[in-house]
């Protein structure tokens, strides 16, 4: 999720600023996949008390859910137009960040 987030946030500032609508989805990408993943890592189970292991388990569902919602979006814009803006990827750069976000949500489900 970390992963995801940081490479959200490094396409904002280098790409993404300029372009309405998809540039906020890109920096809420970053702000709710930071969140999730510090969680991930915070020891909730401990913190909750009774409620850590469903809280642990809202957190991950919520992960997988970023992250698969995020991979429905990128293939949508490689083929149609999203919000106006469709993505035209060039030199393999997007394969890292489909690596990262598919590795995240292979992960939030183990």
């Amino acid at each position: 999720m970390l992963a995801v987030g940081a490479v959200h946030l490094q396409q904002y500032l280098l790409l993404y600023s300029a372009i309405p609508t998809i540039g906020t989805l890109f920096v809420l990408n970053f702000v709710g996949a930071t969140a999730l993943g510090v969680l991930l890592l915070a020891p909730i189970e401990r913190l909750g008390g009774r409620w850590g292991s469903m809280l642990l388990a809202v957190v991950a569902v919520a992960g997988v859910v970023l992250a698969g919602a995020t991979l429905i979006f990128l293939a949508i814009s490689e083929t149609r137009p999203l919000f106006g803006f469709q993505e035209v990827f060039r030199h393999g750069r997007h394969r890292s960040w489909r690596t990262s976000a598919g590795k995240a949500d292979v992960r939030l489900r183990n």
